[in-house]
């Protein structure tokens, strides 16, 4: 056994998975998180892709058969001096690893690393250079336009409104309704264009800040959005602290309909994820079910307890006063008077 596997199980209490890291349950100053399973759910979503790219990199640096079935089944930590902050999402109570993130600081190196090897002799490669196509990022209204000119997009349209405004929007089915299911509005100013993207309507301001053609060509940007999904939200939820309530059209057989919703304030609008829901919306679902559940766990708790001297009375159940009426009469029974 190497020195590594020693130290790993000579720590106490919950601890990091990755050598030479010495953080555990016992310390304070770092997080730690259970490593995710092939068969396990987070917010509803398999973790199956996500846990095999996670024991790669973990397997990378240890590996035996006792640690293989000790990650494999869930019972393995990793803490977060291994994750940048963008990759931990906070909450009030608690903080959670975002789907897809992998460990990148703080790993141990190599015992014997290799030597770098020598420079390779330059060949040059000879190309037809009339036949190569080089790739330019789009800078401007105008090259969006000429662009625009060769593509052939069922469902897209173009309307320029000035020199320095164009609008592309996206149908789906342009007989349901006017509302267009993608809009891309593009701006330009200072040499510099300026994104904004809404879908049926809501406009999605965390996509439309990260948003950009860079390398990427118009029709890359049109069928990204295109293939984008639209947050559902949900039917119920189990307070209305920090939903928003909309009506949502849809179609029941053959006929235009609307039903009611709920989407937390900060929905992401649309994501690119197999969930009916964004993130976001999911985080504050759960944070509410947990409300939920401590109040009722704490009710269950004071329901056979008098009420406090300061407690009001309109607010308690019929079971607590009754409570509270027996205690006093129990209380103060040496103040009656025999007959």
């Amino acid at each position: 056994m190497s020195s590594n596997a020693k130290l790993y199980k000579s720590r106490g209490g919950t601890y990091c998975c990755i050598p030479e890291c010495t953080s555990s349950s016992t310390k304070g100053g770092f997080s730690l998180y259970k490593i995710p399973t092939s068969s396990g759910k987070q917010f509803g979503v398999s973790t199956k892709q996500w846990a095999e790219e996670l024991h790669q990199v973990i397997f990378r640096y240890r590996y035996d058969a006792n640690f293989n079935i000790k990650v494999k089944s869930g019972k393995a930590y990793i803490c977060s001096r291994h994750f940048q902050d963008c990759d931990i999402q906070h909450s009030s109570c608690r903080s959670f690893l975002k789907m897809g993130v992998l460990p990148i600081l703080n790993l141990p190196m190599k015992s014997h690393p290799s030597k770098i090897p020598e420079k390779r002799r330059l060949i040059q490669k000879v190309c037809d250079k009339t036949t190569k196509e080089k790739r330019t990022s789009i800078s401007t209204i105008d090259g969006i336009l000429d662009s625009w000119r060769t593509l052939q997009l069922n469902g897209w349209r173009c309307f320029q409104a000035s020199d320095y405004l164009l609008h592309l929007s996206y149908y789906e089915n342009p007989f349901l309704h006017s509302t267009p299911d993608v809009s891309l509005l593009v701006t330009e100013k200072d040499e510099c264009l300026q994104l904004s993207v809404a879908f049926a309507g809501e406009y999605a301001m965390q996509l439309s800040t990260e948003l950009e053609f860079g390398t990427k060509s118009l029709e890359d940007m049109l069928q990204f959005l295109q293939t984008m999904k639209v947050c559902e939200g949900y039917e119920s939820v189990p307070n209305n602290g920090g939903w928003i309530e909309k009506k949502v059209p849809h179609m029941r057989e053959g006929r235009l309909g609307y039903t009611r919703r709920f989407f937390s304030d900060d929905c992401q609008v649309a994501y690119y994820r197999k969930s009916l829901v964004c993130q976001t919306c999911m985080m504050h679902h759960v944070e509410c079910i947990n409300s939920l559940q401590r109040r009722l766990e704490r009710k269950e708790r004071t329901e056979d307890l008098p009420l406090e001297k300061t407690a009001p009375l309109s607010k308690c159940t019929k079971e607590r006063l009754k409570c509270t009426v027996s205690s006093h009469r129990t209380r103060y029974s040496f103040l009656q008077i025999s007959a």
